[in-house]
């Protein structure tokens, strides 16, 4: 199987900054200068010149790019003869799915990936208890499938990421907004606008502070911790708008959703228990191969 750090050292010539690799990877700053920093120590020599300006490849970086794309075609061919030579293994996984925790962008996302020694065949376990959704992990279903910007129970569970949601505004499909295609901060002047309590969600936060930025008058009417049916149900009652991730847009029938255009987004993915374990483990451990695999670029010359 390829060497992550070579995926990331290809990712990073081509982008030619380390931050950009790291959210085109969906990894952290620190992990994509960690990863190189071990990859030069490995091999013995300077890969990069770092300068204020990003990254370029060194004289040495250039041959070890050029040779990065003859190893890792050979180690794609040699993972496919050994994986079809191996008899198929295959393994069950139960999917906690809810309104607030829709899995279908991700099934999809797997669907369109699938592959490797094991077969995971995914139950679905429909559950209402948005609440304490977390609770029932490992115990009545394997993971989660939802967005995730909660710094407070990132220590509990395990989150891999898969992709990002934009934004929308939910609101009455009566209220005079509910017919524009997108809206900006700037249209929601003497509106009443929900939104997670400061200091929940990071991404939250950011969007309170534009808001307000925009509109120093602005009404806020602060969300509780965790969204939940009575989310929906008080913005519909209410005439408020709500700042919903995408994926809720159809979550109550009653509410229109309208796009932000302001460039906000939060991560979505897989969330387990922190050490899962057995068929799970290997799961996640295949899950990230493939996310490595779909964010690596072709065959291109290297970044000069």
């Amino acid at each position: 199987m390829v060497d992550k750090a070579l995926e990331i050292f290809r990712v990073t010539a081509d982008c030619g900054s380390f931050s950009k690799a790291a959210v085109k990877l969906y990894i952290t700053h620190t992990a994509v200068i960690k990863q190189l920093n071990n990859l030069e120590a490995r091999i013995g020599v300077r890969l990069f010149e770092r300068s204020t300006h990003g990254v370029r490849l060194t004289p040495a970086g250039e041959v070890f790019y050029r040779e990065s794309v003859e190893l890792t075609r050979l180690s794609q061919e040699a993972v496919k003869r050994v994986r079809a030579a191996g008899q198929t293994e295959q393994a069950v996984l139960r999917v906690g799915t809810s309104a607030l925790s829709p899995c279908r962008d991700f099934l999809e996302f797997w669907q369109g990936h699938e592959g490797g020694t094991v077969r995971f065949h995914f139950q679905i376990i429909p559950f209402s208890d948005d609440r304490r959704r977390y609770e029932h992990l490992g115990r009545d279903f394997d993971f989660l499938v939802g967005p995730h910007d909660y710094p407070a129970i990132d220590g509990r569970y395990r989150f891999t990421p898969v992709g990002h949601y934009r934004f929308s505004l939910l609101m009455d499909r009566g209220h005079p907004l509910a017919k524009r295609r997108s809206l900006k901060f700037r249209d929601l002047a003497g509106e009443t606008v929900m939104i997670m309590k400061p200091g929940t969600s990071p991404v939250n936060d950011s969007m309170r502070a534009a808001l307000t930025a925009e509109l120093p008058q602005a009404a806020i009417e602060d969300i509780q911790p965790i969204y939940n049916m009575d989310t929906f149900n008080l913005c519909a009652e209410s005439g408020a708008l709500l700042l919903a991730p995408e994926c809720w847009r159809h979550t109550h029938p009653a509410l229109a959703a309208v796009p932000l255009e302001e460039d906000f987004s939060i991560e979505y993915g897989v969330i387990a228990c922190r050490a899962p374990g057995g068929n799970m483990e290997r799961f996640l451990e295949d899950l990230e191969d493939k996310l490595l695999s779909c964010n690596s670029p072709g065959p291109q010359n290297p970044t000069p």
